[in-house]
């Protein structure tokens, strides 16, 4: 499957209240959640990737996609908060095999009592060799800054919802410009 086959809008477009009964929204929009939930779970650790940066490129999507817990167990799952904040969830409650944690990190919107996904980030079991070469075409039509830090690649993009993205051979982390948040009804 590729993410052109998925009819992302359900994760930008704003719906209505619902009192009681059925969501019209989810129950129009039904078919392109359950694929990309799908396109989450089974397509390759690199393809989930490029539809995270594909996502936040241009438009912050409803705090749903933060979500899609990449094929987790959710049988006493434990998350670990580290030093910069963000929720840690090791390999032994993550059903991929390819990945060995899932972190991320929420902060508040007051004005609106919601919460806001500030960053994700994803852990490889093993090495990505192409993942800059990835990012690049994904952030293609963006301006960016992009530089080398030891042994990351640093992405500062410009007029988006994600604020840097900083990557490795094993590791991919996106934080959002909060300036680029909008509320949308999960």
């Amino acid at each position: 499957m590729n993410i052109s086959d998925i009819n992302l809008d359900f994760l930008y477009l704003n719906k209505g209240a619902v009192l009681g009964g059925k969501d019209p929204f989810w129950e129009k929009w039904r078919g392109e959640r359950y694929n990309f939930f799908d396109f989450l779970s089974k397509e390759p650790l690199v393809k989930v990737i490029d539809l995270t940066v594909h996502i936040f490129k241009n438009k912050y999507p409803r705090v749903y996609f933060a979500f899609a817990d990449i094929n987790i167990s959710l049988k006493d799952v434990i998350y670990v908060k580290d030093k910069s904040g963000y929720n840690v969830l090791c390999e032994r409650f993550i059903e991929r095999d390819d990945l060995k944690s899932v972190k991320k990190k929420y902060g508040k919107i007051t004005e609106y009592e919601s919460s806001i996904l500030e960053g994700i980030g994803y852990e490889f079991k093993e090495p990505i060799l192409n993942l800059e070469e990835i990012i690049d075409k994904q952030l293609e039509g963006k301006k960016y800054k992009k530089r080398r830090e030891e042994m990351e690649v640093v992405y500062e993009v410009i007029d988006s919802p994600i604020l840097r993205l900083v990557i490795t051979s094993t590791t991919f982390l996106l934080e959002v410009n909060r300036d680029k948040w909008e509320f949308r009804a999960p």
